[in-house]
Order: structure tokens, then sequence, then C-alpha cells
């Protein structure tokens, strides 16, 4: 009879303790996509925000709000937006002077899945990806995979998906464009193009396609190259050092030495005015 009762109280509990709204910032990554470039492309933190629409009332929103992820983005890389109000809520109307047209319009998605509330309803979760681009509206984002060869040095089979909706999962696209510096390859029915480096390098890879929100960039960064690389193998995009990119510690490393050989002449010229004033 007592483990009914405590069952009992329980469950009158759940019914009549509030629904506690979610109070932590979670850390995210933000991309925003123009028509041809990368606006923005990071980690925020979606912390609570205040927007304020183009008749001037104020809105106030609690961490995690899909709108507060945009606006956290925004004030990192300096990007203009404006917001209408609707009877149905905001809805983003323009971004750094693109206004919504007939064909495009400024869309989100959710780690490559189109939302179903809008942008100030939706809320975030920790490690999601948060997509913004100006696309009609039957575009879907490219999803780019890099998977490295464990038999052939030097190679990646780069795989290019988009979510179906109807299948509820993300299939291959055909006919994408998978660039990589100057040189790219196009996706065959499963989505794939193989990369064949036959030099050592840093590479980054994307996708693209009529119709699709490009793919984020991805780095391919082989250790060892290929010794029978061959150009004229359909599906194969051969990548040389003028396709690589330099990295930010190769950059990095540059400097160190540079700054390193400057103070070393300026402490060996120190050592000789000393040595012959001493000596002289």
């Amino acid at each position: 009879m007592r483990v009914f009762q405590v069952f009992l109280f329980v469950l009158m509990m759940s019914f009549s303790l509030p629904v506690v709204a979610q109070t932590s910032a979670p850390q995210v990554n933000v991309r925003v996509e123009s028509a041809d470039s990368t606006l923005f492309n990071s980690s925020v933190l979606v912390d609570a925000c205040t927007v304020t629409d183009t008749s001037g009332d104020v809105h106030e929103y609690a961490a995690g709000a899909g709108v507060c992820a945009m606006v956290a983005a925004a004030d990192q890389a300096g990007i203009s937006y404006s917001f209408q109000n609707f009877d149905f809520g905001l809805l983003l109307a323009a971004v750094n002077g693109v206004d919504n047209g007939t064909d495009e319009n400024w869309i989100y998605w959710v780690n490559d899945k189109a939302a179903t509330v809008g942008m100030t309803d939706y809320v975030l979760q920790e490690g999601d990806e948060f997509l913004l681009a100006y696309v009609p509206w039957t575009a879907s984002p490219l999803r780019l995979t890099l998977e490295e060869s464990a038999t052939q040095a030097g190679e990646a089979i780069a795989r290019v998906t988009a979510y179906s909706i109807d299948d509820d999962a993300f299939l291959p696209v055909d006919g994408a464009k998978v660039k990589v510096g100057e040189v790219e390859g196009v996706s065959n029915a499963a989505g794939e193009v193989t990369l064949r480096a036959s030099a050592a390098g840093r590479y980054m890879v994307q996708a693209e396609k009529e119709g699709y929100v490009r793919s984020t960039m991805q780095d391919f960064h082989p250790e060892d190259v290929a010794t029978d690389a061959e150009s004229d193998e359909e599906g194969v995009v051969v990548l040389s050092s003028a396709d690589a990119t330099a990295s930010e510690s190769d950059q990095f490393s540059t400097t160190q030495r540079t700054v390193l050989w400057l103070a070393g002449i300026g402490v060996l010229l120190a050592f000789s005015i000393g040595f012959f004033r001493r000596n002289g």
C-alpha cells in the first residue's frame, strides 16, 4: 500500500511541476552563407539575447534560442541584419543589406535538416550545427565527408550527401562539384569522388551544386602521398602542391622562425658591441 502511495505522490508532482526552459548556454557551430561566399563559420556560445525589430520593438530570448545563435555570429563577424515582426513571430528579413526576395530567401537548418519551427522558437543543443543561407526555398544543404583510404596512401573518398525528408536519411548527391583549389571532380551516383594527393600538403575540400547550399570546407591532410597518381582516371582528382593550402600551424611556424632569427641577430649584435667596448 505504501509503495502505491509513493507512486501516486510522484505522479501528481510530475504534473504539477512547471516545465523549466533551458538556462545554460550551449556551444554550437554557426555558418552563414551568402549567394557567393561564406560570411561566417565558427563556434559561438548561444547566450540569452535581445532583438530589436524593424518597428523598434525589443524582444527577449532565452539561452539556446536559434535566433540568439544568429545574433552571436553577427556580433562576432560584424554582420548586419534585420527582423520583421508578424502575427506568427519574428522573421529574418535581411542580412548585410540583402533582403528576402521572390526566388531566394534567408533560410536556416540545424544539423543539415530543415527546421519545423521559426528561428525564435527553435532550442539548440550543445554541439548543434546551425546553418543560415540565402537560397531558394527548395534548396538543401550539401554534407561533405572525407574517408581516407586504408589501402592507398595519399587517397581519400569525398562523399556528398543531402538530407531527404521523405526517406528521413542522408542520400548520395549525383553531379555535385567537389572542388580543391583550382581543380574539381564530379560526384557519381554514389555521391563519391576520389581524391589522390601526389604532393604533401593540406588540402581544403568543398562541394557545391546548383539548387543546394554549398558544403562546409573539409580538411584533407594526408601523411603520405600517392606514388601512382593518374590524372586521366575517371572519378579521380589528382592533387598537386599548387592545390595545397598553407596551414595556420605552418604559417605560425614560419613566423616563429623569423622572430627567433631576428632575436638571434639582435643578441649577437649586442654581444659584439659589448665585446668591442670592453676590449677597444
